[in-house]
């Protein structure tokens, strides 16, 4: 491993924010944000179930999408991306102000999030599915870790000002170093120019033979234990 390849990057700060960022909405951090009557079992289950049938269906719409118009596999859409996560995260904050739309910001709160935090994950996928190997693991993970660092950082945040914190000023500097890293990518390459309905038997055998793999990754918890041992600590889930 080279020492352009451990080079301090762009990507490494940007993947590591945008996980961050994802953190604060998929395990919880938008309630705390909240006044604590709108912390109820009915805004939870709505804001989730909006949240995770978005971002599920944002990934089938990417799998037709690849397979019928393969050339929209070359639009990076950094900006849509970023401003669907900013927009969602806005109707969470209009909550704190608007109570009497609780429920309709929660489900467009969660369903813009679900859109635009699948759309800058699959962003990411391609960044780093177009870079070599040994630089592609060396930013994975350096930006993993220094995403658990900055999570941890935001524990000296008060919650009221992470609510503000995320969109205005994490969101910014995360697209910028998205941008930053797309504009160093080579679109020469296979997984860019392929048309899958060239070769379905390709994709057919694919789903045959990772199935059970996909569906044994979905089963694992989505958050580590920590979270239930430190729930004090933890600036999402403790309380105002």
């Amino acid at each position: 491993m080279g020492k352009s390849t451990l080079a301090p990057h762009a990507s490494v700060a940007g993947f590591a924010i945008f996980l961050v960022v994802y953190a604060t909405q998929i395990w919880g951090g938008v309630f705390p944000f909240l006044p604590t009557d709108f912390q109820t079992q009915e805004v939870t289950l709505t804001f989730y179930l909006s949240q995770s049938l978005a971002f599920c269906a944002s990934y089938v719409a990417s799998a037709f999408g690849s397979y019928y118009v393969p050339s929209a596999a070359r639009r990076m859409l950094v900006t849509l991306s970023i401003s669907l996560t900013f927009i969602g995260s806005c109707f969470i904050i209009a909550v704190m102000y608007v109570p009497m739309f609780t429920l309709g910001f929660i489900v467009a709160g969660g369903a813009f999030l679900g859109v635009g935090c699948a759309g800058i994950f699959m962003l990411w996928q391609r960044y780093f599915s177009s870079i070599s190997a040994p630089e592609c693991n060396w930013r994975l993970i350096a930006g993993t870790a220094f995403g658990s660092l900055l999570y941890f950082m935001l524990y000296l945040i008060p919650n009221s000002l992470t609510a503000f914190l995320i969109p205005v000023v994490l969101l910014p500097i995360c697209a910028l170093c998205l941008s930053l890293s797309v504009r160093e990518m080579d679109f020469d390459q296979s997984m860019f120019e392929d048309i899958p309905r060239e070769h379905p038997q390709v994709y057919a055998r694919m789903l045959h033979d990772f199935w059970r793999s996909a569906g044994g990754l979905g089963r694992l918890p989505s958050q580590p234990a920590w979270h239930e041992a430190l729930p004090l600590w933890n600036p999402i889930f403790k309380s105002q």
